[in-house]
């Protein structure tokens, strides 16, 4: 198994912390993980991209080029710039509550998700992040919920212990909101 993702978005979107997220939870599988990041110099508002490989194998290059199994749009300054991250086949979750309507690409599965909407629903708007990765985590499989859960503890840690219950209930509900019941 070897999965290549693409996390993007606007910079205070949390698209670090799903790649972060991502890494972690492979691991939690004794898995192999590899990350690498952009962003833009604004500390808000600008572009921030996450790109990681997670593999039961070695991994020989952490590279992305338009070869990514799945990719994660979370705002609509990014869509044409990784739209084209997205390999032939592969999966592209955009975030509906912003980008408001459906990227064109060829060849692609497309998951429309109001990531931010559901987020505001469950009380906190900046937990869209972790409703769209849970919604990945079940359409996909790429790791299990379970082992995001964990390691969403570990990442927060004691000095973001707060946080814990409002990303995992969102993790959760992105979850059960895209279980398809042939899987």
């Amino acid at each position: 198994m070897k999965k290549k993702l693409v996390f993007a978005g606007s910079g205070g979107q949390g698209v670090i912390s799903m790649a972060t997220l991502t890494c972690l939870a492979a691991i939690e599988c004794k898995w192999n993980a590899v990350m690498s990041q952009t962003y833009g110099i604004e500390q808000r508002g600008g572009t921030a991209v996450g790109f990681v490989v997670i593999s039961d194998e070695e991994i020989g290059s952490p590279m992305i080029e338009e070869d990514a199994d799945i990719c994660c749009l979370m705002h609509p300054m990014i869509v044409d710039a990784h739209i084209k991250d997205a390999a032939s086949g592969g999966i592209v979750l955009y975030n509906s509550s912003l980008v408001k309507s459906e990227p064109v690409r060829e060849s692609v599965e497309f998951l429309s998700v109001p990531a931010t909407d559901a987020a505001q629903e469950l009380g906190e708007r900046r937990a869209a992040n972790m409703f769209a990765l849970g919604r990945l985590s079940a359409e996909t499989g790429f790791v299990p919920i379970e082992a995001l859960c964990s390691a969403l503890e570990k990442m927060l840690g004691e000095k973001k212990k707060h946080l814990v219950e409002i990303n995992q209930k969102a993790l959760r509900a992105g979850y059960a909101g895209g279980c398809n019941e042939e899987k």
